[in-house]
């Protein structure tokens, strides 16, 4: 039904720009598909090995000269931070749905306006980030400002995201602003910044996963108020592109395992890519259910540990990749590992 609607939503809107001339070259269409072989090994649990699945397509229409619309829909329609869906149930269907559907209006110079089920509205240091999912796809509203004066620039990010809403009590949204400035020339460019993170009444709640907080029964213990400093820097050695960067989480709400961390590089070099990260989370620095879904066993939260990754492009549009994560959970200490090998194809 879900895939129905979004077929009629797109023909309406082909419909629409065919009034106004040459509608199609308004409109561009992109998707990816992953094919992951994945094993996972923990203490005390049998080895587990399956293949899973993950399918996205996204159309974009340039509404007008200052108005993009996005419609994206992928598989797993279920899971907050991961689109993923294992091969099992002897062949049946996998479940669609819209995984984004929001505009962008920019009504002024370096300005931007989103609203709807948007990208990530937020700098993310090495195009990786301690406390969100490179999956989540959140809901609400974000202003989004960048300034570009040549060799330095700054930013502002500002988020009103929804998690959820109730009428006898409190609705649980994140309002979020972060900063930050940017230094750069012809050889390198670098990023330092704040954010901070509030979390509204989501003490006492018990409607979403903890994913690794702390839990009385199915209640939040803790309140979730994250300050945020990150910094990264790009720059190259000889041929090989680089950059080293950092992200640092605490929650001023929690008395004790507030703090988490990221510190990583990324390298590249011709059709090879290299990336690298450590991670520490402690069981309240961040919201679990929107944090990386591949570490510590699903959890977002409560472990430590590596994670390696290498990339080759085999061609414009096809890419294979090999994962591996070194991890621990920091409660019990015990090991968790995690391969993965991927095969993806870009339209």
């Amino acid at each position: 039904m879900q895939l129905k609607f979004a077929s009629l939503i797109l023909l309406f809107s082909a419909s629409a720009f065919a009034e106004s001339g040459n509608w199609y070259e308004k409109v561009k269409l992109s998707g990816d598909f992953r094919y992951r072989f994945e094993q996972i090994e923990q203490v005390d649990a049998k080895t587990n090995n399956r293949e899973r699945i993950r399918a996205r397509i996204k159309t974009v229409a340039q509404i007008d000269e200052n108005i993009v619309a996005t419609i994206g829909l992928s598989t797993e329609p279920n899971n907050i931070t991961s689109r993923n869906q294992t091969l099992t149930d002897g062949g049946t269907g996998k479940s669609v749905a819209f995984d984004l559907a929001y505009f962008d209006y920019a009504p002024m110079a370096n300005t931007n306006i989103l609203a709807g089920k948007m990208v990530l509205p937020f700098y993310t240091p090495g195009k990786g980030s301690v406390a969100f999912d490179s999956d989540w796809t959140p809901e609400g509203l974000a202003l989004k400002y960048k300034l570009d004066q040549g060799s330095w620039g700054a930013f502002a990010n500002f988020a009103s995201l929804w998690f959820v809403d109730q009428t006898n009590v409190s609705d649980v949204k994140l309002y979020a602003p972060q900063v930050g400035f940017e230094v750069k020339n012809d050889t390198m460019s670098a990023h330092l910044g704040y954010g901070f993170y509030n979390f509204s009444s989501i003490q006492g709640e018990t409607s979403l996963s903890g994913k690794g907080n702390t839990m009385s029964g199915t209640a939040y213990v803790n309140g979730y108020k994250l300050s945020q400093v990150f910094a990264d820097v790009s720059f190259k050695l000889g041929e090989m592109k680089t950059s080293l960067y950092g992200d640092y989480f605490k929650n001023s709400s929690a008395n004790s395992k507030d703090t988490a961390y990221l510190v990583g590089t990324t390298l590249g070099l011709g059709k090879w890519g290299f990336k690298y990260n450590y991670r520490h989370v402690e069981a309240d620095a961040i919201l679990g259910v929107i944090a990386d879904s591949d570490s510590f066993g699903s959890n977002g939260t409560g472990g430590e540990g590596h994670r390696y990754e290498l990339t080759r492009k085999i061609s414009d549009h096809f890419s294979t990749g090999l994962s591996y994560f070194a991890q621990s959970i920091i409660a019990t200490k015990k090991h968790y590992q995690v391969l993965q090998c991927d095969f993806v194809a870009k339209f």
